[in-house]
């Protein structure tokens, strides 16, 4: 059925830790709106989410007025300014067009705009309130690139230079600075000296010399610096 693909969306969003709303309409070329919600909430038991998915006949005032992501799926369309004006100010519109083309009839574009609502266009920067970075990323370290829509291919190849360029290791290895940093902080008084210091583990040398040692020998490397850049006590 064609509509399978977007029961694992309302799936993913769940897991993602958000409440959604399924809302179906019978057609001929996907089938009923009763199969389609089944199989989404089938699908939702089975990855553990179906308390947070729930069937709607209808997108009423008080399922707008509760709303932080709406897109433009067939039986949402059109979203109208009417619509608009019941959507809390923290809410996003996310539109599936096709990749070449922005319908106007689907939206009320002047409507988000006079109320600041983002909108998120796909291939059509015009239109689009803001951009999806292509991120990068490794543990709380996050590696962004944004063409400002012009080139997503750019971005993507970008991105895929970036996930060669740092691996998964520097999850562990920025883990390590943070550790080196509050370790020197607590016991050296001088920003310069603790810059030193940063700046030698931050290093491509200090990285290299990481991955060569183990956790006592990490600990141990960051009390050799430590050492070597404190002041000579007066004598």
């Amino acid at each position: 059925m064609g509509w399978q693909p977007y029961r694992a969306g309302k799936v993913l969003a769940a897991l993602a830790g958000a409440r959604v709303r399924v809302l179906a309409r019978s057609t001929r070329r996907h089938g009923s709106a009763a199969q389609a919600v089944a199989a989404t909430l089938d699908l939702a038991r089975q990855a553990g989410v179906a308390a947070r998915i729930a069937p709607v006949e209808r997108l009423g005032p008080a399922e707008l007025a509760d709303c932080d992501i709406l897109t433009n799926s067939g039986h949402l369309r059109p979203i109208t300014g009417e619509a608009i004006r019941l959507l809390p100010d923290r809410a996003v519109i996310a539109l599936m067009f096709e990749a070449w083309e922005f319908r106007e009839a689907d939206l009320d574009l002047p409507a988000c705009r006079a109320r600041g609502l983002l909108c998120n266009v796909v291939d059509d920067p015009e239109a689009c309130g803001f951009f999806l970075n292509s991120v990068v990323r490794r543990g709380d370290l996050q590696l962004a690139v944004s063409t400002g829509g012009a080139a997503p291919a750019l971005a993507k190849r970008l991105r895929n230079d970036l996930e060669e360029r740092f691996p998964a290791d520097y999850g562990d290895y920025l883990a390590f600075l943070r550790q080196a940093r509050e370790r020197t902080r607590s016991r050296v008084a001088c920003p310069a000296l603790r810059a030193r210091i940063a700046d030698e583990l931050a290093s491509e040398a200090g990285y290299q010399r990481f991955l060569r040692l183990d956790a006592a020998q990490r600990t141990a490397w960051v009390d050799e610096l430590i050492a070597h850049n404190l002041p000579e006590a007066p004598t």
